[in-house]
């Protein structure tokens, strides 16, 4: 039987491996989106390349020390985090020539 100590850190490495799956989704996904939405269309395109070539990659530095910390656990976000990226391009500039 696992003790108390042992349960409280399983739950609170989930909830920072939900935090940062959910933080991961809205950064690749939402934010390109939202920005496409709310910006005029020659800022909005300038906005994006600044998400995806500055922002992103800073993102993904950031995920990465973070899932050093723990990489038993957080091994699979980095390579969630590059799937995402290249979806959400894909998905952002792409989509119609399907």
């Amino acid at each position: 039987m696992k003790s108390n100590a042992t349960i409280n850190h399983m739950e609170q490495c989930n909830k920072k491996y939900i935090y940062w799956l959910c933080t991961t989704i809205a950064v690749m996904f939402v934010l390109p989106f939202v920005v496409a939405r709310l910006a005029s269309e020659c800022s909005g395109m300038a906005l994006c390349m600044m998400l995806f070539f500055i922002i992103n990659p800073i993102y993904s530095a950031i995920l990465g020390f973070n899932c050093g910390k723990n990489i038993r656990r957080m091994w699979n976000l980095p390579l969630v985090s590059s799937i995402a990226f290249l979806a959400g391009t894909w998905l952002f500039f792409d989509i119609k020539e399907v």
